[in-house]
Formats: structure tokens, C-alpha cells, sequence
């Protein structure tokens, strides 16, 4: 085959696949069907269980519960991964989808329970209650003037995709170790996490808004000090 007839091949080729997807288009949207086929072409949204979580899913589960016991308690994970940044390599976490809340567990190397988070999502106005030592407003009304009265500090961090406030306090007596972090996590794009509104100074490190202002999304319990995050990508895949 000559250069000439190649490239006379290649260009009519490339001509009937333009008419062909031209004609596509025009067909679709010929039968009111063009949005349709867009739309399919879209990323798929986050599919969530229709079912609410279990209202007691933060305290009913105890830290140091065998993943076995997790799994028969809420069934099988929507998410699960291991080898977290940090962790050790027989780590692993689960994740699991509500219409009210998403949730996150972490288990360390024995397969037991190290840490559970939960965070709201915008579809259902929810509410879970903390046990009544705690003497704190449910996760869905709580903001952090609720936690004044609580040691510790109002911290910020931040990525390229995500900032938030959090605080980490420990609950005495009855939960000496067991230790909580309150955070609102606001990335760029929310997905389906609730969303919530701060404006932080980064020059000063403060906080300009006032703290009975600033609604907490997500809370979790764990067995140690340090502070907890959640993944906020799991609002979206």
C-alpha cells in the first residue's frame, strides 16, 4: 500500500466516524433523548443503602469487637480497604452507606475494632444520641460551643481537597480510655456529606467564626488519643 492510499484510507475513516457519531447526535436529539444519553455518560452517584443506620451504630458496637461480630451485626461492607497510609499492613477498614450517615471503621492488626466514625449526609435530617454521662446534644444538632466545657483545644487541618475543625476530648469517668474526636469536615466538593460553613484565618490561625456557629458533621470514638479523621472521598464512590 502507497503513503498516498493510507492516507486516503485513514481520512475517510476518520470522515464516516464524525457522520456516524454526527448522526448519532442528531438522531438523539431528534427524539428527545440527547440528555438522557448524556447523563449516562456521567459519573455514577454514590450508591446508599434506602435503610437509616442504627441509631446506637456508635456505642452499640464496642471497641475491640472481631471484625466477625461487625460483619453479622451490620452485614457485608460497601467499602473495604487495607494498607492505610501509616498503618500497619494487616490493617484494614471498612465502610458502610445509609440514606442518614456514612460510616467508617477501623480495625487494627488482630481484626478488632481500633476506631468507628460516623458522619451525617444531606439526604435525611438525623440525629444520634450520645450516652447521658456525656450530657452533650445529638450528632446533628451538637456544634463546638458544646464543647467548650471539655479539655482540649479546636484544631484545624487542611489538603488540597478538604479542611476541617476538629477536637479530640477524653470522657471521664466512665470512658477513661476512650476518646472522641468532633469534626466538620468541609471539603471542596461535599458530595453527599452535609455540609457545613467556618472561616479560618490561615495568617493569624484562628478562627473568625464564632463556635456556636459552626455545626459538627461527623464524630468518632477510638482507643486513642490521637485525633481520628474521616475519608471524606467516601461521600462520593
Amino acid at each position: 500500500m502507497s503513503l498516498d492510499d493510507f492516507l486516503t484510507g485513514t481520512a475517510a475513516n476518520a470522515i464516516g466516524s464524525f457522520l456516524g457519531a454526527y448522526g448519532l447526535f442528531a438522531l438523539l436529539k431528534g427524539n428527545g433523548k440527547l440528555e438522557e444519553f448524556l447523563t449516562k455518560l456521567q459519573r455514577p452517584e454514590l450508591r446508599r443503602e434506602r435503610r437509616r443506620a442504627p441509631k446506637d451504630i456508635l456505642f452499640g458496637i464496642e471497641l475491640g469487637c472481631p471484625a466477625g461480630l461487625v460483619h453479622e451485626l451490620l452485614g457485608f461492607h460497601h467499602r473495604g480497604g487495607e494498607k492505610e497510609f501509616g498503618a500497619n499492613e494487616n490493617d484494614m477498614s471498612w465502610a458502610y452507606r445509609y440514606s442518614d450517615a456514612l460510616v467508617y471503621i477501623r480495625f487494627n492488626s488482630t481484626h478488632s475494632v481500633k476506631s468507628i466514625a460516623i458522619a451525617l449526609t444531606d439526604g435525611e435530617d438525623a440525629s444520634f444520641y450520645f450516652p447521658d454521662h456525656m450530657d452533650l446534644p445529638p450528632l446533628g444538632k451538637i456544634n463546638f460551643a458544646d464543647l467548650s466545657g471539655e479539655e482540649g483545644l479546636v484544631s484545624f487541618r487542611s489538603g488540597l481537597k478538604a479542611c476541617e475543625l476538629f477536637k479530640t476530648v477524653n470522657v471521664l469517668p466512665q470512658d477513661l480510655h476512650i476518646f472522641y474526636t468532633f469534626g466538620a469536615l468541609s471539603p471542596k466538593f461535599p458530595g453527599c456529606l452535609r455540609e457545613v460553613e467556618f472561616d479560618w484565618d490561615a495568617k493569624r490561625e484562628e478562627l473568625r467564626t464564632p463556635l456556636k456557629d459552626v455545626k459538627i458533621n461527623w464524630m468518632a470514638r477510638s482507643s486513642s488519643y490521637e485525633p481520628e479523621y474521616f475519608p471524606w472521598d467516601l461521600a462520593f464512590d
